[in-house]
């Protein structure tokens, strides 16, 4: 329901329990990078969809919202820029915040009047980062929606908010502020201090590493020509997956979300046809009992890699569950120094952070609790598989190719998933989903060989044919990968040069490979250089030259060696033609390895 009449106004004036000015944390300096230029404004946000109890009234859900943002700091917060250039964070001491009230007949308007809310995006310098509004049928209201800017809350900060919420409005607590928990001011100190700061050199060491290992993209795959669309999502829910989640958690000993994440990271090596699987994991960083009823952004990414081609199933949840410790374990982190540390390892490899596949497991945050013990026979699974649903909902604009987020794992496996459709057709959506799930409840009576799997999956991989390659751990297609280095070459003036694939050390190889061949090999790109008064590029500059062409091409990479030579070759298809039109300059391009 789209909405046409004004609303009316209700102003809730608010006291803080505190006040205060100190550095941003990690969490919000990351977010602001990213909110500065959102893909979707909705993916800013956080909507609270909030029933009221029968006889409130909005003088009600005005001191509750008052009792909100006097009890967490986050809700009174804005952002500037300190005198050093370093991000300050301010709690308002006191403050107003204006409730829109919508008198609307019965029917299902949140999604509108949640459009509504966030339809001017937030100002962090001058914005509270929460909207309100509430919906009344003849004077009586009757919901109460919030919207939420993640600079102020990630999703388990949005349960909490809901249940506190709901304790308040429904007397449950008194309409205070109650005891104050940590601020984020306090964060912010703590991350400062000496366990701080080790904790985020750990965190970047292992982003380096993870980094200097994982492919660039796991899309690397032929795509056709077509122009960014918006993505497709589709929610599926299946209660079979969920019964086979506890059989298989209760074998191997893992938990439910890290069986989940293994069938996913299978499902995607398959599909992608590559031989690890990398993903940005979002790290909720809730830990300590501190921490446990915090109101403030924490959500960090956290960089995971993991083998999953392993013999057995059991296995791959047994390296899911090794590795996604880690990348949780490194999820905070000084965002400037860790856009350094990316900056550093696609220098040294020729490669582009493309963050093009995300998950974000809230499972925890959706109020089940996991069964003591499996339940559901094999019987009881197969009658579950019938009432297996997906639902496709509206396309929408958002900041990854792949972006699964798990929404429970427990009575049910709630998957939601977004994908551009370039990488993975509209058709190809709901067979991912429905893949992760014949893989768990094939192996929810027994282990079973990961090859025995992939019949099972119904995925099959892509088709790489001639042109494509393997080089530095990434699958490459030549013709992408030519893109950017002749783009690099006009960016300095060379009249022209010719990327080829060589043998790694060689110095010598042909200019295609194919995408069946395994073999890693070496890009070598030649330029062009006549002989005149201006000075010819050093290889190091070739490859700065070409490397800020690297963004949105997931298939390229720069080349391994750069060869400058003088003037163009009697056979510009030949390696060994450029060679002999006479060799000025050689070399990687890289710094030396740190």
């Amino acid at each position: 329901m789209e909405l046409s009449a004004p609303p009316r106004v209700y102003t809730v004036d608010f006291t803080g329990g505190r006040s205060g000015t100190g550095p941003a944390t990690h969490a919000q300096r990351n977010l602001l990078r990213w909110i500065d230029q959102p893909d979707d404004a909705g993916s800013a946000t956080i909507p609270l969809f909030l029933d009221l109890p029968a006889g409130t009234g909005v003088a009600d859900v005005a001191e509750v919202l008052a009792a909100l943002l006097a009890r967490h700091d986050a809700l009174r917060t804005t952002f500037a820029a300190g005198a050093d250039g370093t991000v300050l964070q301010h709690v308002a001491a006191t403050g107003r915040l204006e409730v829109e009230i919508h008198e609307l007949p019965p029917g299902p308007p949140a999604r509108g009047l949640e459009r509504r809310l966030r339809r001017q995006p937030f100002d962090p310098a001058l914005d509270l980062p929460l909207r309100a509004a509430v919906v009344t049928h003849g004077g009586q209201p009757h919901l109460a929606v919030l919207v939420i800017s993640h600079l102020a809350a990630d999703v388990g900060c949005a349960r909490i908010l809901a249940d506190q919420f709901t304790a308040l409005i429904n007397g449950a607590e008194p309409w205070s502020a109650g005891p104050l928990g940590p601020s984020p001011l306090d964060d912010a100190a703590a991350e400062q201090s000496a366990a701080g700061r080790r904790r985020a050199e750990a965190a970047l060491r292992y982003w380096d590493g993870v980094l200097t290992a994982v492919p660039q993209a796991m899309f690397s795959i032929p795509v056709p020509n077509q122009a960014p669309q918006r993505r497709r999502r589709a929610t599926m829910r299946s209660r079979a997956a969920a019964l086979a989640l506890a059989r298989i958690a209760a074998r191997t000993g893992c938990s439910h979300s890290t069986v989940t994440l293994a069938a996913v990271a299978l499902c995607l090596a398959r599909r992608t046809g590559n031989q690890s699987t990398g993903m940005t994991l979002l790290a909720g960083n809730r830990f300590g009992a501190a921490m446990h009823d915090y109101v403030g952004s924490l959500a960090q990414d956290a960089p995971f890699h993991v083998d999953p081609w392993a013999a057995t199933f059991d296995e791959v949840v047994r390296r899911t569950g090794t590795a996604a410790l880690r990348a949780y374990g490194c999820g905070r982190f000084d965002p400037a120094q860790m856009w350094q540390t990316i900056d550093t390892v696609g220098r040294e490899r020729g490669t582009h952070f493309h963050r093009d596949c995300v998950y974000n497991d809230t499972s925890r945050f959706r109020g089940q609790a996991p069964p003591s013990e499996p339940t559901g026979s094999a019987a009881d699974i197969g009658q579950a598989l019938e009432q297996t649903r997906i639902t496709m909902m509206p396309d929408e604009a958002y900041p990854a190719a792949f972006f699964l987020s798990v929404r429970a794992v427990w009575e049910e496996l709630v998957l939601m998933l977004w994908a551009d459709p370039r990488y993975l057709p509209r058709a190809d959506v709901n067979d991912f989903l429905l893949a992760v799930e014949r893989v768990l409840v094939t192996c929810a009576p027994h282990d079973v060989p990961v090859p025995d799997l992939l019949a099972a999956t119904g995925l099959a991989g892509p088709e790489r044919g001639p042109g494509w390659i393997r080089s530095a751990g990434c699958w490459v297609d030549l013709a992408c990968a030519t893109e950017v280095f002749d783009a690099g070459l006009a960016a300095l003036g060379s009249p022209g040069g010719a990327l080829f694939a060589e043998p790694a050390g060689t110095g010598a190889g042909t200019q295609t490979g194919t995408g069946a061949a395994a073999q890693e090999v070496e890009l070598v790109g030649y330029a062009a250089w006549p002989d005149r008064d201006t000075a010819r590029p050093s290889p190091a500059e070739l490859h700065e030259a070409c490397r800020p062409h690297l963004a949105g091409r997931f298939s390229a990479l720069t080349p391994q060696r750069y060869v400058v030579c003088a003037g163009l070759p009697a056979d510009p298809r030949d390696p060994a033609s450029w060679r002999a039109a006479g060799v000025l300059a050689e070399g990687s391009g890289r710094p030396e390895r740190r």
